[in-house]
């Protein structure tokens, strides 16, 4: 992954669904900490970067997973330029 793309995700002001987080770090092992020092004091942000969580926390089992993969898709529409990061983000039918 170009370096300069790394930058500008780690850069984002913005949360990042945490199935491309997950992906990311394979990537850029310290990539939680990279962010964090750019997310400092952010309450709106940190906020916002929690709400996944919760809201994946209130679903159960493969509702959980397809809102997490819908954040992540709805995340590269929105970010095509980082759509490299994702070869493919499967469904899988339990």
């Amino acid at each position: 992954m170009p370096q300069e793309l790394m930058d500008e995700l780690i850069n984002l002001r913005e949360p990042i669904p945490m199935r491309i987080r997950v992906m990311v770090m394979d990537y850029c092992p310290n990539f939680n900490r990279k962010r964090s020092d750019v997310i400092g004091e952010d309450e709106k942000l940190i906020k916002d970067i929690r709400q996944e969580r919760v809201v994946a926390r209130s679903l159960e089992g493969v509702k959980a997973r397809e809102y997490h993969n819908n954040l992540a898709l709805e995340f590269i529409e929105k970010h095509p330029q980082f759509a490299p990061i994702i070869k493919e983000i499967k469904y899988i039918d339990i």
